[in-house]
């Protein structure tokens, strides 16, 4: 028997534009206040969406913290970059390039997810799995991991919740109207989300920027405070 599909939950314009009336209420500041968009506009989804990120690892040369990049690779703001193996002519920070691209639907428990292809330099590819529905961005790894929410609604400052993988993790909305530059441009409006945990005596902190109609645009990946890992938007396809 062929496997039940629901259809992709995502808001309608009624409800998105109720979405953003409950988060920014009743006198709050009218034309000051920063526009508010439903999750989805912060990633979209469509089979043939790609985007290209150049990565920094500034690990590169340390094996210790590399092994750590290794075994936490798959937490980085649902992006599945690896250690980069592609040193500079300085033999400075590894450089390499990552693609994510949306590669079709796939039904994982009766429910139907976009399959997201990552192809980076020097790395086998990795599949992850994105859906929206009415509480916002949900991730997961592999089709067997346990999905969680990269963004969720109400989008707002503070709005904090926690990632199914580890109850102690904490994933935070910290701003909904930044300025990023990147080698794609100067991008306004964007939200960023952190998240933050242990791993046994490893701090982690993941900062996530998502521009509006575009998607994830700048991620930084700490170690125990120090810098590990960033990524940068360098081209995109985003259509629909």
């Amino acid at each position: 028997m062929a496997a039940k599909v629901e259809p992709m939950r995502v808001l309608s314009p009624v409800l998105a534009l109720a979405s953003v009336l409950a988060v920014i209420g009743v006198g709050c500041g009218g034309s000051d206040a920063p526009p508010v968009r439903p999750a989805l506009e912060y990633f979209p989804l469509a089979q043939g969406n790609w985007w290209r990120y150049e990565v920094t690892d500034y690990t590169v040369t340390e094996a210790a913290k590399v092994a750590v990049m290794r075994a936490h690779r798959r937490l980085m703001m649902g992006m599945l970059y690896g250690p980069a193996r592609v040193r500079t002519a300085q033999e400075g920070p590894g450089v390499s390039i990552l693609t994510v691209s949306i590669s079709g639907i796939r039904v994982i428990n009766e429910t139907a997810w976009y399959e997201a292809v990552t192809v980076q330099t020097g790395l086998d590819t990795e599949t992850a799995y994105f859906r929206h529905d009415s509480d916002g961005l949900l991730f997961r790894a592999t089709a067997d991991d346990d999905p969680y929410y990269r963004i969720r609604q109400p989008i707002e400052t503070g709005n904090m919740w926690h990632p199914s993988f580890d109850e102690s993790w904490q994933i935070q909305i910290m701003a909904v109207d930044e300025t990023v530059e990147t080698p794609a441009g100067t991008l306004s409006g964007c939200l960023r989300v952190e998240e933050s945990g242990m791993w046994d005596t490893v701090s982690y902190r993941g900062v996530g920027w998502f521009a509006p109609k575009i998607g994830l645009v700048r991620t930084e990946d700490y170690f125990d405070g120090e810098l590990a890992v960033k990524s940068e938007l360098t081209e995109y396809h985003v259509g629909g």
